[in-house]
């Protein structure tokens, strides 16, 4: 069996906001330890360029993990290793989230975690 893609990956993109004043603010409290982590990784906010394009290649390159279908939305976990400025392959989960009103997946949340998920 083929593994199951992020529907309309191509599409994928990341707003800048949530690189800015999110996964890289170490101030934003929502964030926890995000900004430390990509920090460490390398990506600063002289490099959101280089962090959008590696969470993209994510989206596009690796299979889906998890599907969670809501009433106005639904999100999709895919996981898997990007190549970071500073410390080398890190291995990365991303969710996205798709809306009807538009079908590009829209970047929720990424972090660095240690093993691969069983899904």
């Amino acid at each position: 069996m083929v593994p199951q893609r992020l529907a309309n990956a191509e599409l994928a993109w990341v707003p800048v906001s949530k690189i800015t004043e999110y996964l890289l603010n170490p101030l934003n409290p929502q964030a926890r330890s995000k900004p430390d982590e990509f920090a460490k990784m390398g990506y600063d906010l002289q490099n959101i360029d280089v962090l959008e394009r590696d969470l993209i290649s994510v989206a596009q390159n690796y299979p889906l993990i998890e599907e969670r279908v809501f009433p106005d939305y639904a999100t999709y976990r895919v996981e898997g290793y990007i190549a970071t400025p500073k410390d080398g392959n890190r291995y990365i989960r991303t969710v996205w989230e798709i809306r009807p009103e538009d079908p590009r997946p829209r970047l929720v949340t990424a972090y660095p975690v240690r093993q691969p998920s069983g899904g």
